[in-house]
């Protein structure tokens, strides 16, 4: 029974990660951008200007609503919310994994699937926080459950 609700908590990892970061954040994504933002930050603070962008219009809102969703998945399981964190990690895992496989062409001159998912994590600064914010969306549901599990804890000793 165990391993079946882990996997039923890898799944909904998997599917919270393509939901939330593929279609969320195509939808941001296509978010037109006035010219006159790139303009007010000059030709040589172009690469802050899209840092800027993309943390506002892209990687907050990713953290937020996998920080809210990864927490209702802890909470629904009821106990410990261990089990879930665990399933829902390694099922974003595998969806980011899959997405480079599946959709990503391999890119180099090497052609493996190491050197693309390489390329993918070792872009430039300013992709950063489109990078990280499912996982931190993930850490924050994670900090907030178990702080709330360890405000409650003295009181019901």
């Amino acid at each position: 029974m165990r391993a079946l609700r882990f996997l039923g908590f890898v799944a909904a990892g998997f599917l919270l990660y393509f939901v939330v970061v593929v279609y969320l954040g195509g939808y941001l994504a296509a978010i037109h951008v006035p010219p006159e933002y790139f303009a007010f930050f000059g030709r040589e603070r172009g690469a802050l200007a899209v840092a800027l962008l993309s943390f506002t219009s892209y990687a907050l809102p990713i953290a937020a609503v996998s920080a809210v969703a990864v927490a209702a998945l802890a909470r629904l399981q009821g106990g410990s919310p261990r089990s879930a964190f665990a399933g829902a990690f390694v099922g974003m895992v595998l969806a980011w994994v899959a997405l480079h496989v599946l959709f990503f062409p391999y890119s180099g001159s090497s052609g493996s699937l190491l050197h693309s998912l390489w390329v993918a994590v070792s872009g430039s600064w300013w992709g950063l926080p489109n990078l990280l914010a499912p996982w931190v969306g993930l850490s924050l549901a994670f900090w907030y459950c178990y702080r709330k599990q360890a405000v409650r804890t003295p009181a019901e000793a």
